[in-house]
């Protein structure tokens, strides 16, 4: 995709935007679900932000009870929830076709700050008209 950096320079300009998106998720939370026009979506960051800070708080926690980190795992579970749902959102406005909730609760789950930058990257890339068009004449042709 046009998203994808393709050369060491552009892996170095990521690397802002994916230490804001592991610290402070509900940034880029907002901005993404602003922009896709998601219904309350400050709620949404708001809620990423309680949820994100609560299991980290209960994770850091754990020396004292050990039986805090399921806890921390139920409230991150939670947090990535969001961040599927910010996949979501991404998809549906920019209408790709492939994907689905798995995959994208999967994602949410194990790379939550890199699917943040890919959601950011993959909103302010131009739309491909020409792209869309020839596979459109091409499978007309067929």
């Amino acid at each position: 995709t046009t998203c994808l950096p393709t050369s060491l320079s552009e892996v170095c300009r990521d690397v802002p935007r994916l230490v804001e998106a592991a610290l402070l998720p509900f940034l880029p939370i907002k901005r993404i679900l602003a922009f896709t026009m998601a219904p309350a979506a400050s709620c949404y960051a708001i809620l990423s932000f309680v949820t994100f800070y609560f299991a980290v708080t209960l994770l850091a926690m754990c020396p004292i009870e050990a039986n805090l980190r399921f806890i921390a795992a139920a409230w991150y579970m939670a947090f990535a929830a969001i961040v599927a749902y910010t996949r979501y959102r991404v998809r549906h406005h920019r209408q790709i076709l492939h994907g689905d909730v798995l995959t994208d609760a999967c994602i949410a789950v194990l790379f939550y700050p890199l699917a943040l930058v890919q959601h950011e990257k993959e909103l302010r890339a131009p739309d491909d008209v020409s792209f869309y068009s020839e596979k459109e004449s091409e499978e007309k042709e067929a």
